[in-house]
Parts: C-alpha cells; structure tokens; sequence
C-alpha cells in the first residue's frame, strides 16, 4: 500500500458560515431581551463576523426542562426565549466566541453548527383567520378536504358496500376490441 504523503490541508482562516441557535434564560426582562442579542451580534462583529440572516427571539415553552446553574444553585426553566443568527466567522474564531457564549450568564443553552449560506428555511404559514377569502384559498381549502384522512376512510366504507356497478355492453365491446372479433 503506498504512503501518500500528501495531506488535504484546510484553510481556517477562510470564513465559514455557521448557525447559532440559542435559548435566553425566561427571567430575562422582556424589555431587555434584544439587547442581549445585540450583545451576540457584537461579539460576532468584534471577531471580524458578517451577520448573514436570523430571527429574534420568541419565548417559547421547552419540550423538557433545562437546569442552569446559577449562584451554586441548579435551576429548572420550562420556557427560554428562542432565536438564531447565521454568521460567516473564521474558524480560527470560534474557540472564542464559544468560550463567550459558555459564560455569558443569560444565556440557557446554545448550540454552533457550519451550515450554507442559501436560505434554508421554509416560509412562514399565516395561521390565523383572514377577513377576505380569495378564490385560491376556497380551493386550497377544497383541496385540503378532499385530503382529509377521516372523510376519505368514511367514503371508502360506503363504497364497500355498495354494489360495483357493470355496464354489460361496455364489457361486451372490450372483449370484442380484445378477442378482434366484430
């Protein structure tokens, strides 16, 4: 087997683009929450970061409960407020921008990936009730009840009870058409 002494060697002062998902702690005053992401936002720029696209964030419920230690003290959250940021960052960089994440007291939990620069997401559905219904939306709206699972499990029953309906002299025809009889 022969030795290949030539090795891939990847650039890490090239800026790659990354996520940071994050969850704020919920005791965070409501008024003050954006200012801790402007905090983030800063320490990316200050390391020579280039905000690319985010959201900011909601207070959502946890899907289970978070311990943070706090004054010697662990502490139990339900909620966080929730928000990303996409950022190009050299990789040289982000030991210390994690290390700042890790001790940035308002800060519950976080997560870093590398990630694409193209728009992933997909876009925001309009949940609530519009005033004005237009023609597309009554056939969206069509279409979503012929799709409904209970509506069509109830149609299939009927239809098993209902006698197949044959029409002889179709039947004759095709079998002639098949058979090349006239």
């Amino acid at each position: 087997m022969a030795n290949n002494s030539e090795a891939i060697v990847e650039d890490i002062s090239m800026p790659r683009v990354y996520e940071l998902g994050y969850n704020l702690l919920p005791t965070v005053p409501e008024a003050d929450v954006l200012a801790e992401v402007k905090k983030i936002k800063d320490k990316i720029t200050e390391l020579k970061g280039i905000e690319i696209d985010g959201e900011e964030p909601l207070l959502i419920d946890l899907a289970y409960d978070m311990i943070k230690i706090i004054d010697n003290k662990r502490i139990r959250f339900s909620q966080a407020y929730f928000g990303w940021i996409k950022f190009d960052l050299s990789p040289e960089m982000m030991t210390e921008l994690k290390k700042w994440l890790d001790e940035n007291s308002n800060i519950l939990r976080h997560l870093l990936i590398i990630t694409v620069r193209e728009n992933t997401r997909a876009p925001k559905k309009y949940l609530g009730r519009k005033k004005e219904v237009s023609k597309r939306d009554d056939a969206a709206d069509m279409v979503s009840e012929l799709h409904d699972p209970k509506r069509v499990a109830e149609e299939t029953e009927k239809k098993k009870d209902e006698p197949a309906q044959i029409d002889e002299n179709k039947v004759d025809e095709k079998i002639d058409e098949l058979v090349g009889e006239e």
